[in-house]
This record gives structure tokens, sequence and C-alpha cells, in this order.
């Protein structure tokens, strides 16, 4: 599936989301905007996931390892304004959530590099009696 078709859909369930909580909640502002909170963190940190582990794999301080971590800033930002209609108070929090997608990120691609290290020798190749030097007879 192709990276905008995925985009449009998560900003879609974004939006099925924000508007489904908003009617549950409707009555109670406090509890709508507890919940609206709660899914910003997820959706903040989750953004972040993905550019952390691209973060991991690049040279530090490159311009790409800058654009992996500033990249996502935008994106959040529509986030808190338009869909969840957060106040500006949320900004350090999500800060902090995008940091630890970040490092989330990091860690799974650290875990996933370590995966495709090559594997142990072929069991064939340690056969114990091909290894086993052999002494001369010597004659008597």
């Amino acid at each position: 599936m192709p990276l905008t078709t995925r985009i449009i859909l998560f900003i879609g369930a974004l939006t099925v989301a924000n508007s489904a909580f908003g009617a549950i909640f409707e009555a109670d502002f406090e509890a709508a905007l507890v919940v609206k909170i709660f899914l910003f963190i997820c959706f903040a940190a989750a953004v972040n996931i993905p550019f952390g582990s691209y973060r991991n794999l690049t040279r530090k301080f490159s311009i790409a390892w800058w654009l992996a971590i500033h990249l996502p800033i935008p994106f959040i930002i529509v986030l808190r304004t338009i869909l969840f209609d957060l106040p500006l108070w949320i900004i350090p929090t999500s800060l902090a959530s995008a940091v630890f997608g970040q490092m989330v990120g990091s860690q799974l691609a650290l875990f996933g590099h370590r995966r495709e290290e090559p594997d142990a020798p072929d069991q064939t190749d340690l056969d114990p009696e091909s290894t086993q030097e052999t002494q001369p007879e010597v004659a008597v």
C-alpha cells in the first residue's frame, strides 16, 4: 500500500476517533478533554516511531538525521490544532511524547538490525572428526 494512502487512512481514522469521542463525551467537557489528550499523546508517539527508526540508521548530525527529527513536528501541530483542538499548554506533553516515540523507534531499529546479523556457521562445518588433528603413526 503506498505511503500516501496510509497517511490518508491514518488521518481519516483520527477524524473518526475524534468525532466519536466528542459525541460520547459531549455532556462532560473535562472527560472529553482527557480522552482527547490521551489520544493525542498516543498518536504523537506513534507518528514518531518510524522517524526514530530511520534516524537511528542515519549518520548523526547529517541532514537526513535532522529531517528525521523535525519532519513529524508539522504533523503533530496539525493534530493538536485542527483535529483535536487542544490548548497550548499541551505542547510540552506533545514534545515528551514525540521524544518517547523517537526513542521507541530507535530501539526497534536496533532490534531489527540485530536480527539481520549473519547466522552462526553451519553445523556441517564443525564436524568433530574433521577438526581433530591426526597423529602420524610411528614405526617401532
